[in-house]
């Protein structure tokens, strides 16, 4: 088991200012050696449990980490997200993004213009532009704490 899976839940317990007695009263774990099981990599936590800690914890981005962590045969499946630490990181990947994917609108275009087959090259290109923008997307979700308002919040403003 990888060194980093072994602390990732602990990460975010204490990234979320909690010690691991307070967040098993909040996570209703009986035991905090049993919460300390998951922070070691002994066990995995179920997913009714992981959903509890991303609440508690406020960490969305731990949803994608633990279906690759408990789950491997799935991580082919799930799009490469890069952790974005500050705004300018976001605004670059943004960037690069949006390059990417008008470059690649470009040769779907030609190529069809052509009658030409699309290559597997243009695919796994726009993969990883969708893993850019989900990297984009949990960057916003974890630190810019956008609020939202109701459609009731709306009717009475």
């Amino acid at each position: 088991m990888p060194e980093k899976s072994k602390t990732y839940y602990a990460t975010c317990r204490i990234n979320a200012g909690l010690t691991q007695e307070e967040a098993a009263n909040r996570l209703h774990i009986s035991e905090k050696s049993y919460l300390s099981r998951f922070e070691n990599g002994h066990i995995v936590p179920d997913q009714s449990l992981v959903a509890k800690m991303i609440q508690v914890y406020g960490t969305p981005s731990l949803a994608q980490w633990h279906v690759r962590y408990a789950n491997p045969d799935l991580t082919p499946w799930l799009p490469e997200v890069t952790i974005l630490h500050t705004d300018g990181d976001m605004f670059l990947q943004a960037e690069q993004t949006a390059r990417i994917v008008c470059n690649q609108y470009k040769k779907i275009k030609k190529v069809l213009h052509k009658n030409k087959q699309i290559t597997p090259n243009i695919g796994k290109s726009f993969r990883n532009s969708a893993s850019r923008a989900m990297s984009i997307v949990a960057y916003i979700d974890d630190n810019l704490k956008i609020e939202t308002v109701s459609p009731d919040e709306r009717k009475t403003s």
